[in-house]
């Protein structure tokens, strides 16, 4: 399946970039937890313009994860999205939060998409597990992803092994710094906060089935934040590309259309 998809690949830093497509609007991608480049790679081959797909050096085990860990990411983050010439940002999971911390200090940003960002955690998730020969790895992933059919979600499990799952205190590490904790709707509250602060037009895709999103009434208070939602769980662009390709690519085009009428009015 992930060979099917073609891209150009470099490097910059301690980070991987495949790059989709070519042209404008550039877009950048970068994950959170659990996160493998390939679950971008059906959505960035089917989007407009240029799709730049950033990796995880911490995720990998390129990078060591320092005290700072967060703040390095982030800087790191900001740094390539200049670098590539970045107009909007895609953001999975918790790289939603880092996506919201940095916008603000990129110029060129015209928009992001936060794609199931992690609000609160459904402490009904057993992770009884769903294919025994991934082990631990499937244990933490199989309530994310109940939409997913067996053999994709093997598919999904193989990228996850190969990026981290192959290496137990790479996992457990990501998991005991990354997981959302319960915080009586803390994290909620805290990304809605971001949202008022952030200078550009966001769209933010919910999955019904995401046990991650649990029970969540998002209002951002501001007319430049949509909110979409598919029957789906936490990796809907993995699950279902085609469908997330057309959101964001027509939230796109009016974001870009509202960007000129500002700019014309002025």
């Amino acid at each position: 399946m992930l060979n099917m998809h073609s891209f150009a690949e470099s490097t910059s830093g301690d980070f991987t970039i495949r790059t989709f497509g070519e042209g404008s609007p550039v877009t950048v991608c970068v994950g959170g937890i659990s996160y493998a480049p390939s679950d971008f790679y059906a959505f960035a081959d089917g989007l407009i313009g240029t799709t730049h797909v950033v990796d995880n050096p911490i995720h990998s085990g390129k990078v060591d994860r320092k005290t700072d860990w967060q703040e390095w990411l982030r800087s790191q983050y900001a740094r390539l999205f200049r670098e590539l010439d970045g107009e909007f940002f895609v953001a999975h999971s918790s790289g939603s939060y880092d996506c919201l911390a940095i916008g603000n200090g990129l110029e060129n940003l015209q928009g992001s998409t936060l794609i199931t960002p992690p609000y609160r955690l459904n402490t009904s998730a057993k992770q009884q597990g769903r294919m025994e020969e991934f082990g631990l790895l499937d244990r933490c992933l199989c309530d994310l992803c109940p939409d997913i059919p067996d053999e994709l979600y093997a598919s999904l499990l193989q990228s996850h092994q190969a990026e981290y799952g192959h290496d137990p205190k790479l996992l457990k590490g990501i998991f005991r710094h990354e997981m959302p904790k319960n915080d009586d709707g803390e994290r909620e509250r805290k990304i809605i906060q971001l949202m008022r602060q952030y200078r550009a037009p966001i769209l933010i895709i919910l999955g019904t089935q995401d046990v991650w999103c649990s029970d969540v009434h998002t209002n951002s208070d501001r007319s430049d934040v949509v909110i979409d939602s598919l029957d789906a769980a936490h990796f809907p662009h993995y699950s279902q590309p085609e469908v997330i390709v057309d959101k964001v690519q027509n939230w796109m085009v009016s974001a870009q259309k509202q960007t000129a009428i500002d700019s014309t009015s002025a």
